[in-house]
Order: structure tokens, then sequence, then C-alpha cells
């Protein structure tokens, strides 16, 4: 049983890993592309209204990342294991 969350719980590190990834490279391409349109296209976009946008917007994908991962990877594992043997 032990050894069956332990690999289940890899895999689902893994894949929560591969997400967050993804995810914030996703949002840094966009944010560049943003940037660089904005730019080449004239938009007239206030430069109160960029900050706003990118920092709210970056603060939160951080944060998400942070998050999840610190869901998954926290440093109490063996404490955990002993919980669950517990609560048998």
């Amino acid at each position: 049983v032990d050894l069956h969350r332990i690999v289940e719980n890899t895999r689902a590190r893994r894949r929560l890993e591969r997400w967050v990834t993804r995810l914030i490279s996703s949002y840094l391409f966009f944010v560049f592309a943003f940037i660089v349109a904005a730019y080449m296209f004239g938009w007239k976009i206030s430069g109160g209204i960029i900050i706003t946008l990118l920092s709210t917007t970056t603060i939160n994908i951080v944060a998400l990342g942070l998050i999840l991962v610190r869901g998954l990877f926290h440093q109490r594992d063996d404490q955990d294991l002993e919980n669950e043997h517990l609560k048998k």
C-alpha cells in the first residue's frame, strides 16, 4: 500500500510539474507577444494599464505555481505517512 501511494504520488508530481512548466512558459510567451504586438502595431495603451495588467497576472501565475508545487512537494512526507498509519 505504501509503495502504491509513493508511485501514485510520484506520477502526480510529474504531471503537475509538466503542467506548471507549460502554463508558466505559455504565459510568458503571450506576455512577450502582447508587448511586441503593442509596440509593432502602435497601440495606444497607457503605461499604467500595462504595468497593472502585467504585474497582477504575473503575480497570479507565480502564486498558482507556488501553491500547487508546495501542495505536492512539501517536506513532511514522513509525517504524512505516520498520520496515514495512525488513521488505519
